[in-house]
């Protein structure tokens, strides 16, 4: 893959945003083919760094690798994970506290495949696990020091009866609460085992939400339940078309494509905490693919709808992120991102501790392929690599120069730092842009039209600095930069 020392991303309206050249995610790393690789995942630990976690396949045999990046996107190391038996075929992850994972799925031996679940550090070794007739799945952080999760009890135990069950766990493990699936939704809902699935856990402000899946030989569709203090069905909703689902508070948004059966219009249903529906969000578009997930994510002041567009002949052209304003439901922002010529296909691995999107891509040309990864901030613009990404910008509400004013928007990445920096404006601007100490020494300054502004910092003493921006129009802002 090649790397470019400036990447130009074109924008209509109001954003010009582009890249110079940059190690975040440096992309002759953790390189994959991608035919090789059955699970590939990835998050943010809490102290800032990242990892990914690929499935990969070989003649006779599987096995699990992770990749972990320092915060400025440096790949710190990359080894295979240690499990206790082998030939792993994991189907779901999710990030833990205190710099851990979650891995969920099978493992084999010599008797057979088992199911298996476990929480693994950050060097990738296993804390605690679950596994053969009681596992662990759909991990979810409820708060500081729980998580909530579900509990697969293949077999009757001394502990559980064969079922599901919603279970609390301690960070380190223990189960400490505990209540069957078909008990908890009681005669709201009727619970069939073999025919019905939990396949989410949401939760927010140790509110609990479930999306079940109902399906039986004639049909299916899925039902979603919110969950009281005391574990009982409270509220359920029926959500046949849905796709996506996000938590905000004690709201609900769901997303979909509603429409024909090939294309849709992409839609967000906003629930109130008592279920009450009204439209949040609409697209009528004709290109959007009707039965692909188009994934929902949410962070402080947007939710970020992940839509994707193709031909007549359904053949995918397109895929972009919609930025949604919470508050007025508006369209604020499109991007839209090219990875080189070939085709590909991306998606939100998780939303970064600063509320940008960790994101992954794939390239196929040819029948190959390998796994990239790239980094935004909270407004979808790129940190790195050889990606194009085409901003526009809608609704803003106010004129360009009241913009420049009240609506100043910095990024400083990477951040801590300990070679470059770079200061990322909203838009190109004639600005100033100084680096000085806390006693206000000035060590250095860029005084340009531009949209992005770089600092060495590699000489500079360990500790913290300020940046202090000053755009044409009068606008101030000061960040704060830590070298390391």
């Amino acid at each position: 893959m090649k790397r470019f020392g400036i990447i130009l991303c074109l924008a209509a309206f109001s954003t010009l945003c582009f890249s110079q050249k940059s190690t975040f995610f440096e992309p002759s790393r953790l390189k994959h083919d991608a035919w090789k690789t059955f699970f590939e995942w990835g998050g943010q630990f809490s102290d800032g760094r990242y990892y990914v976690i690929a499935g990969m396949h070989e003649t006779t045999f599987d096995f699990l690798k992770i990749g972990v990046y320092d915060n400025g996107g440096l790949l710190d190391f990359e080894k295979t994970l240690n499990l206790p038996i082998g030939n792993p075929e994991f189907s779901e992850a999710s990030s833990g506290l205190e710099n851990t994972f979650f891995l969920g799925g099978t493992i084999e031996n010599g008797q057979g495949v088992f199911g298996f679940s476990g929480l693994f550090d950050d060097s990738g070794k296993l804390i605690w696990g679950f596994n053969d007739s009681l596992v662990i799945s759909h991990l979810t952080t409820l708060n500081s020091s729980e998580y909530i999760a579900l509990l697969s009890a293949t077999k009757n135990t001394s502990n559980y009866t064969k079922g599901l069950f919603l279970v609390k766990v301690s960070s380190n493990g223990i189960i400490t609460k505990s209540k069957k699936i078909s008990d908890l939704i009681g005669d709201s809902l009727f619970f069939d085992e073999e025919y019905n699935q939990v396949k989410n856990i949401l939760s927010s402000q140790e509110q609990l939400y479930l999306k079940i899946k109902i399906q039986n030989p004639i049909k299916e569709h899925f039902v979603l339940v919110k969950i009281d203090s005391n574990w009982q069905a409270t509220n359920l909703k029926k959500i046949n078309n849905w796709t996506d689902i996000v938590v905000d508070s004690n709201l609900v948004f769901l997303a979909s494509n509603k429409g024909s059966e090939k294309f849709g219009k992409a839609t967000i249903v906003k629930l109130d905490s008592q279920f009450n529906e009204s439209e949040f969000y609409s697209q009528n578009d004709l290109k959007i693919l009707a039965n692909f997930n188009h994934q929902l994510h949410n962070n402080d002041n947007h939710l970020i709808f992940h839509k994707i567009e193709s031909d007549s002949g359904l053949k995918k052209t397109n895929e972009s992120l919609l930025f949604i304003d919470k508050k007025s439901s508006q369209l604020m922002r499109e991007c839209t991102y090219k990875f080189e010529d070939s085709d590909y296909f991306m998606g939100i691995l998780d939303i970064t501790n600063d509320m940008g999107m960790f994101i992954y891509h794939i390239y196929m040309s040819d029948w190959a392929g390998e796994f990239n990864l790239m980094k935004t901030d909270s407004l979808g613009l790129v940190y790195n690599t050889d990606v194009i990404c085409d901003c526009k910008d809608y609704n803003t509400g106010i004129g360009e120069q009241e913009a420049a004013t009240e609506n100043v928007h910095v990024t400083v990445f990477p951040n801590p730092a300990s070679e470059k920096v770079v200061v990322q404006l909203r838009n190109p601007t004639q600005a100033k842009v100084e680096l000085q100490s806390l006693n206000g020494q000035l060590i250095q300054s860029h005084e340009e039209y531009s949209q992005r502004f770089m600092f060495e910092v590699d000489d500079l003493p360990k500790g913290i600095y300020l940046l202090r921006i000053q755009s044409e129009s009068g606008a101030r802002v000061t960040r704060k930069l830590v070298v390391q």
